[in-house]
């Protein structure tokens, strides 16, 4: 197996081009091993935190309040919910250009919502510079519009992150875990 320029494992023999057939398949899984990666693509993992939040109010209700996710009391992120129309169904997702420094956050509602009120899946991506680290503490809130009332809050520690091989990268891996 060799490395390319710009980091992607590939088989030696990948290259050799035999024909769309079975035939050619195995020769290339024959000279490759069939226990080796044929990396064509980036990292497939990303460094994530996840986790649900119910809220006691309705979709619209929800509609521009304020999602604000901390991580060891500092590194927040905030976003603002929106309601959306999804195959004729509402939902909440997150304002997908939020985010900053510390990373980006994303949410969704879930469908359909309950009594209790609507549950939102919540996940951030922290930045590069801002490495988890287990034992991080994480408190996830939702405010009104005006971030004066908090409607749901929530907080947890993740005490040992899974470390998650990022395949096609040599070295590459990433590191996910919930509250």
């Amino acid at each position: 197996m060799r490395t390319t320029e710009d980091g992607h494992r590939r088989c030696a023999f990948e290259r050799l081009v035999i024909g769309a057939s079975t035939v050619g398949a195995l020769l290339t899984l024959m000279a490759c091993g069939a226990d080796e990666k044929i990396c064509t693509a980036e990292a497939t993992c990303t460094n994530m935190v996840s986790t649900t939040l119910t809220v006691a109010r309705s979709r619209p209700e929800l509609d521009g309040a304020r999602l604000e996710l901390c991580r060891n009391e500092q590194d927040c992120i905030t976003a603002v919910v929106n309601l959306v129309q999804d195959a004729g169904q509402e939902r909440l997702v997150c304002n997908p250009g939020m985010g900053g420094p510390e990373g980006s956050l994303d949410c969704s509602s879930s469908l359909p919502g309950d009594i209790s009120g609507v549950t939102l899946v919540v996940s951030v991506s922290p930045s590069s510079q801002h490495d988890l680290a287990d034992g991080d503490r994480f408190t996830v809130r939702v405010t009104d519009v005006n971030a004066s009332i908090v409607w749901a809050e929530k907080s947890g520690s993740i005490a040992s992150y899974k470390t998650i091989d990022g395949g096609c990268v040599e070295g590459y891996f990433c590191r996910q875990g919930s509250f």
